[in-house]
């Protein structure tokens, strides 16, 4: 029996890398703490810097902050898009404060866009579920999509809002929307 005990400890011990003492109690071991404690220490320091292939070509961004009104009062819970006009750039977005306010995002959040120039599209629109009166617990009838705004301004071929970005940034920028 006593020989069956100790077997069963030395599988627990092989298997969760801890140790008994003659009392029972549970004893970590050393060694295999540190080890541990030491690759993920390693591991964490891996990758993921400021020289990583995901973020070593890309563009230098600068701040564009700006406001967004629609007759003269500001818009809550937009959609900025900034669309570059050269192929191939980098797009960046932003979704209007309740004051109006925003700040582009290209690649991290509040970044900014790199330099150049922009078409600029803005939508707010909201979605509404149709319910089935016959079957409210079922499949919806439909959706009804409500745009808050002229639809000219979601189209970068029919909003005509230009951007120019410099090397200094954008802040300050009122986007003024009309009928």
């Amino acid at each position: 029996m006593a020989r069956q005990i100790f077997r069963g400890r030395m599988a627990l011990r092989s298997l969760f890398f801890v140790e008994f003492n003659l009392q029972g109690a549970f004893m970590f071991n050393q060694k295999m703490a540190f080890a541990a404690i030491l690759s993920m220490v390693v591991a964490s320091g891996c990758g993921g810097g400021a020289s990583d292939k995901w973020t070593q070509d890309r563009p230098k961004t600068v701040p564009v902050t700006g406001v967004l009104t629609y007759k003269g009062q500001p818009v809550e819970g937009a959609q900025i898009n900034f669309i570059p006009a050269s192929a191939g750039e980098s797009a960046a977005y932003a979704t209007s404060e309740k004051d109006g306010s925003f700040k582009l995002t290209t690649f991290v959040t509040g970044d900014g866009a790199a330099p150049g120039s922009y078409k600029v599209t803005v939508n707010k629109r909201t979605v509404e579920t149709i319910l089935n009166p016959k079957d409210p617990n079922g499949p919806p009838q439909g959706v009804k999509e409500t745009s808050h705004l002229p639809e000219k301004y979601g189209k970068s071929t029919t909003s005509n809002l230009q951007v120019d970005v410099t090397e200094n940034g954008v802040n300050g920028l009122v986007l003024d929307l009309t009928d």
